[in-house]
């Protein structure tokens, strides 16, 4: 694979990866990107590294465009795996490069992966001139790890955000104008990589809104060229009021009737003015269920009663639902029993754990039976819609 060119002197070297259908416990249906970008200047520059999976084909990319002896720098923003795994690697080819970081980040590359190298730690607001071109540091810290930054290359006008602004997606095109609506998988990386660190988040989200920016170059997904606030205000968004006019509906049912209760308030949901949602928790992604409860203005759940208490995979839910960390959300409970009701009080239970603001529970033998029971069941969805 070549280097795709950006912009003069300003290439990308990542990996695809479009048979990939997963990543962080994402669905990627249209599969993933591993980024990497060069700078040709007086002292030649990458930004970022590979994992090692993807070693041979990225040295072949780097190979393309320069001797890899010649490279000077090796800015790293970030010391997952996925970024940095085969730091070791490149470092072997660019022999003369001196590895740009922070204090933080250079202590996990040396835990990790046993890094022997010259570095040039950086701080908050410090420059590295390469030639033409100057590089400025912005350490953004959890976003989504705590040595994490964002670098500034300030003649060109582009940010590369690491995972910041990253969407796990596979480049059809270089540039995100040129590619599919993909708005949905980026809500989804969002949710599993940045949302339970939606604070910091934020912060970063504000620093860059400081910073004159053509391109946005994050670390998965494609580069945004035109109308890069977009993707700014969207991330955003989804750190601060995520919720829309809708109303998710998550349930298990071995014999339908939970399930039928799950149709009468979705039906109710509508009436009300609302999208419902619905997923059985049996059949759906975490991380995509993770994802539609944070974007809804309110949620349902329901199971069946057995082992004394609601279906198990209740409890991988919540163990993902906490990290949307959204307390006053509303929230609804319902269920069915046969001889002791236990599904209903033990899911109000761990909502209310979490802060969400119970709005009404429906619990029924055996299941709905009657209009009434059916009305019951709209009646909530209607409360859940307000």
């Amino acid at each position: 694979m070549k280097a795709n060119k950006i912009k003069d002197d300003v290439f990308w070297l990542g990996v695809n990866s479009p048979s990939s259908r997963e990543f962080h416990g994402i669905s990627t249906p249209r599969g993933g990107s591993y980024n990497s970008y060069l700078v040709l200047d007086e002292k030649p520059t990458i930004i970022e590294g590979t994992g090692k999976p993807f070693i041979q084909e990225y040295l072949k990319s780097l190979k393309s465009k320069i001797n890899p002896e010649k490279i000077e720098y090796i800015i790293i923003d970030h010391a997952e795996p996925d970024h940095a795994g085969a730091i070791n690697e490149i470092k072997e080819v660019c022999s003369n490069a001196k590895i740009v970081c922070t204090e933080k980040c250079k202590d996990f590359l040396i835990a990790a992966f046993g890094v022997q190298s010259e570095f040039v730690i950086v701080k908050e607001g410090d420059e590295l001139n390469i030639g033409k071109r100057t590089f400025k540091f912005f350490p953004d810290p959890m976003v989504h790890w705590p040595e994490t930054m964002m670098s500034y290359l300030v003649e060109e006008k582009m940010l590369f955000s690491a995972d910041l602004f990253g969407t796990e997606i596979s480049h059809e095109k270089l540039f995100a104008d040129e590619m599919k609506p993909f708005q949905e998988i980026t809500r989804d990386y969002f949710a599993i990589v940045m949302r339970h660190y939606a604070i910091p988040v934020q912060k970063a989200i504000e620093k860059a809104r400081t910073l004159e920016i053509e391109y946005i170059l994050s670390s998965h997904g494609p580069i945004y060229r035109q109308n890069v606030q977009s993707i700014m205000d969207y991330y955003y968004k989804l750190a601060t009021e995520p919720e829309e006019n809708k109303v998710a509906i998550f349930y298990y049912s071995i014999w339908h009737s939970s399930e039928k209760m799950a149709d009468e308030i979705a039906k109710g949901v509508e009436e009300a003015g609302s999208v419902a949602v619905k997923y059985d928790i049996n059949q759906s992604n975490f991380v995509r269920m993770m994802a539609e409860a944070m974007t809804s203005k309110a949620i349902a759940l329901g199971s069946l009663t057995l082992f004394a208490g609601h279906h198990p995979l209740f409890n991988a839910f919540f163990d993902f639902l906490q990290l949307n960390n959204q307390p006053g959300k509303k929230a609804g409970v319902f269920g069915t029993y046969g001889w002791v009701s236990e599904a209903v009080p033990k899911l109000k239970q761990k909502l209310m754990d979490l802060k969400y603001d119970m709005i009404g529970d429906v619990d029924m033998r055996f299941g709905p039976k009657t209009d009434k029971d059916l009305l019951r069941l709209r009646e909530l969805g209607k409360k859940l819609a307000e």
